[in-house]
């Protein structure tokens, strides 16, 4: 019996002359016994081009055995999580294509004895072949956005991937309505601070594909946006708006006692000041129907822009009674407010309404009231950008009292006056489709006050010497958006003028004054000096 030792090739060989016959004659030697002893099964093993994680599919496997074998098929593979195509091979190599089912780990094993080298030895079993599938897309949320916003605030915005991933950076980020900061953080969050210029809604994006995960997926797509509230500057640029025109109307309505007291004939009047003009021009109080225009226009001395107001008045009358005068009037004024920057409120509007003024016993005491209602249509620029309208109505009432007296040198004529004006702007869609709501200012002023005349120089009249003294009670208030942007103030303050008239003869006055006004207000105090010019005809 032979037995090997180990696989390989087993001879055996017998030399000539170890063995004689009867004669003596030794042997020759004999042909090598040569046999190939194989007692080892092959070795298998599976591997592939591809590595995991991967989104590939199919997986492309190959299996290689350490010599060839018969009897291996596809049936021999052991799959989970995925299935088998394309099976080919013979001999020491075989291939086969794996399709995962889903993400998560495939599998493939091979067991022992499926498949006999030449030799009849089964096969030893193969290393489990395990490999990561992920075909999903990394999904990705932008948070951090604030629903509304106003000019001038910032916020941080976060990107939050829903794993790791590489080659996302700044240049991925596109940002409209804002300015983007530096992007920090990784691999699979992300922030960067957004700065909103002002004008219009904030909008950050991230187109697909910015970034990819470990097997080579595009990250997907991804959008947030943040309103600028529109409604909320534009609600207060409007009430400032209507504040300052609505004081604007109280202060250029004519006078109308002198329609009783007759003999003021028309002029014109222009005065200048550093950062402001006024002009006024009025037809006189001698016939039943009368004109005024009226209008002043200021620069800002610390910003950009200005402010314009014109009030045109028609109106007619009758005597009614010695004493008693009864008529109507209409009137048209046009406000700007120009911020600089594009930044604009404007509007035209009308107001009607009777009018009447009597005197008061034989002296010369006068009380006059109007009340007036009226509508407005306005446009809006609050960034610069785009432009709205909104209309408003409004209603104006005044009633004063005044005399006018002369002594030996001195001429005063002391004034009482109760004014109200209120205007509501109506509530509209602004340019971004966002609601402006509707909102009302109201202020109410009543202004007690004498002016003083008197010549400079004995009973020369040529040159005058003008002063006043005046003290101001006034209530101011917001109904709707507006409470949120005017504060409710009620208050007196007291104002004193002083200038210098002088008469040239042909109805030409030429003039200097200067006021201090918000004495005792401990909130604001103006003051300006002024230069004007007159003519009466």
């Amino acid at each position: 019996d032979l037995t090997p030792s180990g696989d390989g090739t087993v001879t055996v060989d017998i030399a000539g002359g170890v063995a004689q016959d009867a004669a003596g004659n030794g042997n020759t030697a004999a042909t090598q016994f040569s046999i190939v002893y194989d007692q080892s099964g092959p070795s298998t093993s599976l591997a592939s081009s591809v590595s995991g994680p991967t989104n590939t599919s199919p997986i492309p496997v190959t299996v290689s055995f350490t010599e060839a074998v018969t009897g291996f098929t596809a049936a021999d593979l052991t799959v989970s999580g995925g299935t088998v195509s394309n099976f080919a091979g013979s001999g020491s190599s075989y291939s086969f294509d794996l399709t995962p089912l889903g993400d998560g780990t495939v599998t493939v094993d091979i067991a022992g004895g499926v498949a006999q080298d030449t030799a009849g030895n089964g096969n030893t079993a193969a290393t489990q072949f395990s490999i990561a599938s992920d075909q999903t897309t990394p999904g990705l949320t932008i948070s951090g956005m604030p629903e509304s916003f106003l000019p001038g605030e910032t916020f941080t915005v976060s990107f939050n991937f829903a794993e790791s991933v590489n080659g996302f950076d700044l240049s991925d980020v596109s940002v409209s309505g804002a300015s983007k900061g530096a992007l920090e953080g990784g691999p699979q969050s992300f922030t960067m601070s957004i700065s909103p210029d002002g004008t219009a809604n904030v909008t950050v994006s991230v187109a697909a594909g910015a970034a990819t995960d470990a097997a080579g997926n595009l990250s997907a797509a991804a959008s947030a946006t943040a309103r600028i509230d529109t409604a909320a500057v534009a609600s207060k640029q409007i009430a400032g708006f209507l504040q300052n025109r609505g004081r604007n109307l109280v202060q250029n309505q004519p006078k109308l006692t002198g329609f009783l007291k007759g003999g003021d004939g028309g002029h014109l009047n222009v005065a200048v000041s550093r950062g402001a003009s006024d002009f006024s021009v009025y037809t006189g109080n001698n016939g039943p129907f009368w004109f005024s225009l009226q209008g002043s226009s200021t620069s800002y001395d610390d910003r950009s822009g200005d402010t314009a107001f014109a009030l045109a008045v028609v109106g007619g009358h009758a005597h009614v009674q010695p004493g008693l005068l009864v008529g109507g009037m209409i009137q048209f004024d046009h406000a700007t407010d120009d911020q600089g920057g594009g930044v604009r409120t404007s509007g035209n509007g009308w107001l009607a309404g009777p009018y009447a003024v009597m005197q008061i016993t034989d002296q010369p005491i006068y009380l006059e009231g109007r009340l007036l209602y009226g509508e407005s249509s306005n446009k809006i620029s609050p960034f610069g950008t785009f432009t709205d309208s909104f209309k408003t109505d409004r209603l104006l009432s005044v009633v004063a009292l005044e005399g006018q007296y002369q002594a030996e040198r001195l001429r005063y004529a002391p004034r009482l006056q109760l004014s109200y004006v209120s205007e509501r702007q109506k509530a509209y869609l602004d340019g971004l489709s966002n609601l402006v709501p509707d909102q009302t200012v109201r202020q109410t002023e009543l202004s007690t006050g004498i002016d003083f005349e008197m010549p400079l120089v004995g009973d020369d009249n040529r040159h005058l010497l003008t002063w006043g003294l005046a003290g101001i009670w006034s209530q101011l208030d917001g109904k709707g958006a507006a409470s949120s942007y005017i504060d409710e103030t009620e208050g007196g303050r007291a104002r004193i003028d002083l200038g210098y008239l002088y008469n040239g003869g042909d109805g030409l006055q030429a003039s200097a004054k200067m006021f201090l006004d918000g004495i005792g207000s401990g909130g604001f105090t103006t003051y300006g000096i002024s230069l004007g010019m007159s003519l009466t005809f």
